[in-house]
């Protein structure tokens, strides 16, 4: 029976079902006024950003930023809920933690190259596995 119940949590957490919907998401947004704040942010930061981005550097934001709506945003909401957050809860702070993401994002694109090579850039920590993965990332 335990085990049952395990395979049930975890056929639940790791579904496709799991992620939020565009329904879900607007429900969210409507009922919510700290979740519908975060993403008011998320919106901001990620416009001046797109301002800043040029080349490369912005293609490399796009693609990221696509990933990170289609199973990103749902494996740090699953993080938190693990913890015992609620879903509506646990995905505020998942788009929060992409707003302090991309704010390392913002002022690495904003640093010169002189204080990129004395070391001033930050890492935008969490959601990229490599260096290389991380579009803020001075190496590119």
């Amino acid at each position: 029976m335990k085990f049952l119940l395990f395979l049930a949590a975890f056929l639940l957490a790791f579904s496709p079902c799991f992620a939020l919907s565009d329904a879900e998401y607007r429900q969210m947004r409507s009922s919510s006024p700290e979740f519908k704040q975060a993403d008011r942010e998320l919106g901001a930061i990620w416009r001046r950003i797109m301002k800043l981005a040029k080349g490369s550097h912005r293609q490399n934001l796009l693609e990221d930023q696509r990933e990170w709506v289609s199973w990103g945003r749902d494996e740090s909401a699953r993080e938190f809920m693990a913890t015992g957050l609620g879903r509506t809860s646990s995905y505020t702070r998942a788009t929060i933690k992409r707003v302090h993401q991309l704010q390392a994002v913002e002022h690495n694109l904003k640093l010169s190259p002189r204080d990129q090579e004395r070391g001033r850039s930050v890492k935008a920590d969490s959601f990229y596995e490599t260096e290389e993965d991380d579009p803020s990332s001075s190496a590119r």
